[in-house]
């Protein structure tokens, strides 16, 4: 009988340790789908029933956790940022998250631990008293409205450090860190920037015009 329930316990254990959760959807790195089976943002095994993973980065869109990169278990829920586990998918709204998803209570908690990073545009071709900065709402994909550039150069300069990316390429190209100044010409322009890729752009708005001809 002893024997036996040494065996079970030890079956249990190794089955506790071979669990695995991640944390899948658009808000994360996606759905799972044929170019992509396993996109799992995999959480950490606390060893007490809950799974955790601190600082991530995700987009508004919904989310759910898998075990063990499958769907044959998944937990979901209704409500942001928190909740009880439901077979729904979570309203995920873009942020900097620390999440625990609790199997012992049946919850699951994001905490808003920061804000995304900020980006602004520094050189000689800024016109006006202070650095343009940027715009962001998954922290990811950075926008300027028109903005007035002069004949000059340019970086993207993540606010209140020396980190910058730059290219010499103009009127779009790849930024990396630390990259060569943006050789800009005078001009109206809106700004794209994707902080992952180093991807930009520098486009001339449209016009149009209004009223009687």
């Amino acid at each position: 009988m002893k024997k036996i329930l040494l065996i079970a316990i030890l079956c249990s254990a190794f089955m506790m340790q071979a669990q695995t959760v991640g944390i899948v959807g658009p808000a994360a790195n996606g759905w799972p789908d044929a170019t992509n089976p396993t996109p799992d943002i995999m959480l950490t095994d606390n060893g007490d029933g809950t799974h955790s993973i601190d600082g991530l980065t995700l987009t508004t869109g919904p989310a759910k956790f898998r075990q063990n990169q499958d769907w044959a278990v998944s937990w979901g829920g209704d409500t942001f940022p928190s909740g009880s586990i439901t077979n729904g998918d979570i309203p995920v709204q873009a942020g900097v998250y620390d999440i625990v998803l609790d199997l012992n209570n049946n919850t699951y908690t994001f905490t808003d631990v920061g804000t995304f990073t900020q980006i602004e545009l520094v050189g000689s071709a800024v016109t006006g008293s202070s650095n343009p900065q940027m715009s962001t709402i998954d922290g990811v994909n950075y926008e300027l409205s028109v903005t007035q550039f002069a004949n000059g150069d340019i970086q993207f300069q993540e606010v209140g450090t020396s980190t910058v990316y730059g290219a010499n390429s103009f009127p779009t190209g790849t930024a990396t860190a630390g990259g060569m100044a943006i050789p800009v010409t005078f001009g109206f322009y809106e700004v794209t920037f994707n902080l992952n890729t180093g991807d930009y752009s520098f486009d001339i708005p449209d016009i149009g015009i209004v009223g009687d001809l």
